[in-house]
């Protein structure tokens, strides 16, 4: 839908030592789809609190009624002071002004989920008397920092919000390495005065595991599963098959579950450790593109006073 807004006149509308006042009328023409709503929307038209500059008022009225057609709209804008509820008139600055350029809330939390381990924090191996691993092994609980920032935006990305969510970070994000940090992404629609925008969550959650000799694997959200099975490869055939035979017990027979291997294929020797295999459970996405990584560093160092919108990349506008 094209809009064309001509501002038609601006000036002083009535000043006394109380109560000055400005406006401005702006004719708004449509070529379909035309509704006063949409021709105070209009791209252009100065929107509810914005600051008329270098005069300390806002807008604190906009309206629209039919001029000359059904497609054009007269829209008058009427600028003045801004009062609180006590007649006082509060600070106004442009940080302020709209919902997408107010401060975001950013609140760091903890998350706990248990995992597997071999090795305790003294570095001795979980294993029976024997110095066979226990089947099924002990877990532990693993408690993960969550970080959660909330913002408002003008527009909402379903796009973006699909592909990031239950993604992993493909980049460093606040020093933690890839696929150390996963994301959660929720809007909520909301409306304030002459205002529509979105009220963004992002959730997101920081692996860090316990020391161990698979710091690696316990400190991603990449899975981690036992190198077990019931045949081992030893060899290659002529076609390029792997060779595989089963794996026997003690009398010579199949083993009746899953014998330990060495993490190349072969049966692993009495007493060996466990040797862990890491798969990619989530898709990777470069989280920079997310805009939050900066803003949060200013948070947790005291340097964030004010909204971020104009320093920090807005992923969805």
């Amino acid at each position: 839908m094209a809009t064309t807004v001509t501002l038609a006149w601006e000036g002083e509308m009535h000043r006394d030592s109380d109560a000055p006042s400005r406006g401005a009328r702006y004719i708004v023409t449509f070529d379909r789809n035309p509704s006063p709503l949409a021709a105070c929307h209009a791209h252009g038209i100065p929107r509810w609190r914005d600051v008329l500059a270098g005069s300390g008022m806002v807008v604190i009225d906009v309206e629209a009624r039919c001029f000359g057609g059904p497609l054009c709209f007269e829209v008058n804008v009427t600028y003045g002071l801004l009062t609180d509820e006590k007649g006082e008139k509060p600070e106004i600055t442009t940080a302020a002004v709209a919902p997408w350029n107010r401060p975001w809330s950013i609140a760091v939390g903890t998350q706990a989920e248990s995992l597997p381990y071999d090795v305790d924090v003294d570095g001795t191996k979980v294993a029976n008397s024997a110095g066979s691993p226990f089947d099924p092994p002990d877990q532990r609980e693993e408690t993960d920092l969550v970080i959660t920032v909330v913002r408002n935006h003008q527009t909402f990305d379903l796009t973006l919000a699909r592909d990031y969510n239950n993604s992993t970070n493909d980049d460093v994000f606040l020093g933690y390495a890839k696929g150390a940090v996963r994301v959660n992404i929720v809007g909520e629609f909301q409306r304030e005065g002459p205002w529509s925008f979105w009220r963004v969550t992002y959730t997101l959650r920081l692996r860090y595991g316990l020391a161990t000799d698979q710091l690696e694997l316990l400190s991603t959200f990449d899975a981690r599963i036992a190198d077990r099975g019931y045949q081992e490869k030893v060899g290659v055939k002529a076609d390029g098959k792997p060779d595989m035979r089963a794996i026997k017990n003690g009398d010579g027979g199949p083993v009746s579950e899953p014998a330990l291997l060495n993490g190349e294929g072969r049966a692993a020797k009495d007493g060996a450790k466990t040797t862990w295999l890491k798969f990619k459970r989530y898709p990777r996405k470069p989280y920079a593109k997310l805009g939050l990584e900066t803003a949060i560093k200013r948070a947790l160092t005291g340097k964030m006073a004010q909204a971020p919108t104009k320093q920090y990349k807005d992923s969805f506008a």
